[in-house]
């Protein structure tokens, strides 16, 4: 039996996380969390500072720096600090009113099969523990499935954290063009509404090539410095550290998911890979049953490079230059 305790997803916001998780969770194995940001993210400006600083990973972010809203986002571990002392029962009712406020973002259906007195002992028991509450979410999540993991694309900045709390974790970095990475983004950054758009995007929003350019920066600064930890996590974790392309994923998923469940020490099933996708995403959740003509089984390798449909030449020559070493030695171009 593998000695895999967590398996994590990570790489970049639209690189086909979603896909690569709902695809493992067909395993009989296998149980992996959707997005909890436990850990938060980093500002595009961080990554820059880091890439151009050379600062490696040797060093995970502290938390008093995931805390500065200029440098990174604060993740789902500090609005639980904020609370207070989990050993405190009222204090751990009022996490756990917080974790199933947020539950459909990560538990999914899950979310009404878990005890609410379950989760509230699990808290106290935890006590303050970071990396324990971490575990008792996935936990939770996992159920009676051996292995259980997560899968939050930014949590790639904090490989180094998550080893030091689950020595036996494994982790599984999708990675996709940067080109193709962009138009996703671009577009779901101009379909956002309510809470999800911040007002900076609200600003910039109203001047069209002003935001395209606003989030092709973003993307960017991103994608290039995940690349570079790309490069340092497969040197460094060769054995607890598996990199693949999407584009390699979507073409040949057989071969790919094969390849990843040998990786994490499970048994690979041809079923996990016999279910009904839409735009490389479960029906589950996306699927529109007014419109059953978009419907198609099994995953379509058209989805590696429909996106050059919607991407003017103007703007691929400029993606090329920002990431132009790393797209190379990705054979992107």
């Amino acid at each position: 039996m593998s000695d895999t305790s967590h398996i994590f997803i990570v790489g970049t916001s639209r690189s086909g996380t979603s896909l690569l998780r709902n695809t493992l969770n067909a395993s009989e194995e296998l149980a992996i969390t959707g997005e909890t940001h436990f850990l938060g993210g980093v500002s595009s400006i961080r990554c820059l500072y880091e890439y151009y600083s050379a600062q490696g990973v040797s060093q995970p972010l502290s938390s008093e720096f995931a805390k500065t809203t200029r440098s990174s986002q604060s993740g789902l571990r500090d609005r639980i600090r904020r609370k207070g002392n989990l050993a405190d029962h009222d204090t751990a009712l009022a996490v756990a009113d917080l974790i199933y406020a947020r539950s459909d973002g990560f538990w999914e259906n899950r979310k009404d099969s878990v005890e609410r007195e379950k989760l509230v002992s699990g808290l106290q028991m935890a006590n303050q523990s970071d990396s324990a509450v971490f575990d008792l979410l996935m936990n939770l999540y996992a159920g009676d499935k051996r292995i259980r993991g997560e899968k939050t694309p930014g949590h790639v900045f904090h490989v180094p954290t998550l080893l030091s709390w689950f020595p036996e974790a494994r982790f599984v970095h999708i990675i996709r063009d940067l080109r193709a990475v962009y138009v996703s983004q671009q577009k779901k950054k101009m379909e956002q509404k309510g809470e999800k758009i911040t007002r900076r995007h609200q600003l910039v929003r109203k001047n069209k090539r002003l935001h395209e350019y606003y989030v092709m920066a973003n993307v960017s600064a991103h994608w290039i410095r995940v690349m570079q930890l790309d490069g340092l996590y497969r040197e460094r974790y060769s054995d607890r550290y598996l990199s693949l392309k999407y584009e390699d994923f979507v073409k040949d998923p057989e071969s790919s998911l094969s390849g990843i469940c040998s990786f994490a020490g499970v048994d690979y099933s041809p079923n996990m890979l016999r279910q009904v996708f839409v735009n490389s995403s479960l029906v589950g959740r996306h699927w529109d049953k007014h419109n059953p003509i978009s419907v198609s089984s099994g995953i379509d390798p058209g989805a590696a490079v429909r996106w050059k449909e919607h991407l003017s030449d103007v703007d691929d020559r400029f993606l090329r230059v920002l990431g132009k070493s790393y797209l190379r030695k990705l054979g992107y171009i």
